[in-house]
């Protein structure tokens, strides 16, 4: 379990490394999610070697929010003043990604010969 986690903070760390290295606007924790994913995808890595500690990490999936939701609190006034506009392009980018997810899957079954 050690391993699997340095190997996720590996990741990490290069993801960051790139980020400062190449003063890159992408933050560097996004760049390791996407080396970690193209080295799952090649099959340079497996997911067997990371699978234990990426399922007791999501466990705790909801704490890893807290610190958004303290910087949300503490904009109170930026809420106040822009709150309904805030709301609306929630609520409207939130009804496209479902109509937008619910389009491709019922192509991808058509192509597939499921008739969901």
């Amino acid at each position: 379990m050690l391993k699997a986690f340095l190997v996720i903070l590996a990741f990490l760390f290069t993801g960051e490394l790139i980020h400062e290295t190449l003063n890159l606007t992408v933050p560097g924790n996004i760049i390791g999610m996407l080396l970690i994913f193209a080295a799952l995808k090649s099959k340079l890595l497996k997911l067997e070697t990371v699978k234990p500690v990426s399922d007791k990490l999501l466990q705790f999936l909801p704490l890893f929010f807290i610190p958004y939701a303290v910087g949300l609190m503490q904009s109170k006034s930026l809420l106040q003043e822009h709150g309904l506009v805030i709301l609306l392009v929630l609520l409207v980018t939130t009804l496209v990604t479902i109509l937008t997810t619910g389009f491709i899957q019922q192509t991808l079954n058509r192509k597939d010969g499921k008739d969901i």
